[in-house]
């Protein structure tokens, strides 16, 4: 049997929306993307998602810049169904409050949220639900802990947020499906 070979450029985008589809599936491992460096790590991700029927949010220029050329629309947070926020301040959780969370018809309407981070250091957060053996402990640095919060109070699955946290070539998965308790593991 042949198999068609890829173009390099296919062959990042396969892998990375291999590993985008690994983390949802695994929520709370740490998957490799194709690309490791911001913010080709983001364009990475958005150029294996994006196409023309689909709209966008990044705070960021120079990834909005990069989006535009796929023909994806930029739009309002509250519009976009892909957002990519390379740093989330403090500033910026009354302006995500407004992305969709998706409605009970059209769940998959929601927003899907890529935020840059830095893993396995900062706060401790308790993940539980589909696609976890129990319980797993994961720690994440630079969002702020009230973005886990206001997640927590706008996601009642099937409504919510799929949030991926990206850090250098690396992104981990929490699903709406997801629940998220702020805090280490009690031993």
């Amino acid at each position: 049997m042949r198999v068609p070979e890829f173009t390099q450029s296919e062959e990042a985008s396969r892998k990375t929306f291999l590993a985008l589809l690994q983390a949802t599936s695994l929520p709370g491992s740490i998957h490799q993307l194709s690309q490791a460096s911001y913010p080709e790590n983001f364009i990475a991700i958005a150029e294996a998602l994006i196409d023309l029927e689909t709209t966008f949010f990044s705070p960021d220029p120079e990834i909005s810049q990069a989006l535009e050329r796929t023909g994806a629309r930029a739009v309002d947070v509250s519009e976009a169904e892909y957002q990519l926020w390379p740093t989330l301040r403090q500033d910026d959780l009354e302006v995500i409050k407004t992305a969709s969370v998706g409605t009970m018809v059209y769940p998959d309407s929601s927003a899907s949220l890529y935020l840059g981070c830095q893993l396995e250091q900062g706060l401790p957060l308790l993940l539980t639900g589909p696609g976890i053996d129990g319980e797993i402990e994961i720690q994440v640095a630079g969002v702020p802990e009230s973005f886990w919060i206001v997640r927590n109070e706008l996601t009642s699955y099937p409504l919510g947020w799929d949030v991926f946290l990206v850090h250098d070539g690396q992104v981990l998965a929490i699903p709406r499906s997801t629940e998220v308790n702020i805090g280490p593991r009690s031993h």
